[in-house]
């Protein structure tokens, strides 16, 4: 909230509003891998006959891709 123009909660800390967009990126990419990662175990979700197992696993790779991503800029 804060790094988008919100009210001040924490402290400024440099590390973190040097690159507002990647932490942004982690964040919103750690929740959908959370959120898919645990779906992706879900026996109702795998037997499907859809291929809705194999997109959720897609998504959660590029999601995991951002989160690793994001963690490699310098700061």
């Amino acid at each position: 909230i804060q790094l988008a123009g919100g009210p001040e909660l924490f402290p400024e800390d440099p590390r973190f509003n040097a690159f507002p967009v990647a932490l942004l990126v982690h964040i919103t990419g750690s929740a959908i891998f959370a959120f898919l990662g645990a779906l992706q175990f879900v026996r109702r979700f795998r037997r499907r006959p859809s291929s809705w197992h194999r997109r959720a696993g897609r998504v959660l790779v590029v999601a995991g891709l951002l989160v690793v991503a994001s963690c490699t800029t310098p700061l």
